[in-house]
């Protein structure tokens, strides 16, 4: 029995399958490779915020001034995006940077900022032609979209906030009393806590 053009039918029915899913699993990898990296990208950027809010350089915080959380809101999310920008280039396989997207909401809260930061970007895949097996359904572009929400604590403007409301409330009738009450309380405590020791 001789079967001499059989290996070749079979090879070219199995080859274009086989290429096929070798491709898909080539673009799964890479589509988790990006998804991670964004992720990571978003938990670092409010890392990275902390950090420039935490400056020692004196130019910078002269720069800023006392009140940063005032005058150098826009400066924060210039910063954040700055950031993700560098780090996709340096991170990403494939960087399309026009489909990069980077939105910022700062919350500000008595003694912290909430963050949110959502980054998306379209992940271009070889699949367009399955746009007509699938009724219209375009597959050729995934949108990636990561979030990450922190909350940035400042211990320094909470500081400065109650003593701006102490110095107003100094002006007030009312709350002088009150302030005294308290002092003669927390006296009363530390008496107390002074026996036990």
């Amino acid at each position: 029995m001789e079967v001499k053009g059989s290996f070749t039918v079979e090879a070219s029915l199995i080859f274009p399958v086989i290429s096929f899913v070798l491709i898909a699993i080539i673009y799964i990898a890479i589509y988790s490779h990006e998804k991670v990296c964004l992720q990571s990208i978003a938990n670092g950027a409010e890392d990275e915020v902390q950090s420039f809010l935490e400056d020692t350089l004196y130019d910078l915080r002269l720069e800023r001034g006392l009140y940063e959380d005032l005058n150098y809101e826009g400066g924060i999310e210039e910063h954040i995006k700055t950031y993700v920008n560098n780090t996709v280039e340096k991170t990403l396989i494939i960087t399309n940077k026009e489909s990069l997207n980077i939105e910022t909401n700062i919350t500000p809260h008595m003694g912290y900022k909430k963050i949110d930061i959502t980054i998306s970007k379209d992940f271009l895949t070889p699949f367009s032609f399955i746009k007509d097996l699938m009724k219209g359904k375009d597959i050729s572009i995934i949108k990636i979209e990561v979030h990450s929400s922190s909350k940035l604590y400042q211990p320094t403007n909470t500081i400065r906030m109650i003593d701006i409301l102490d110095d107003l409330t100094n002006d007030i009738a009312a709350t002088k009393e009150l302030k005294k009450k308290y002092e003669e309380i927390l006296i009363k405590i530390e008496e107390s806590i002074k026996q036990w020791i």
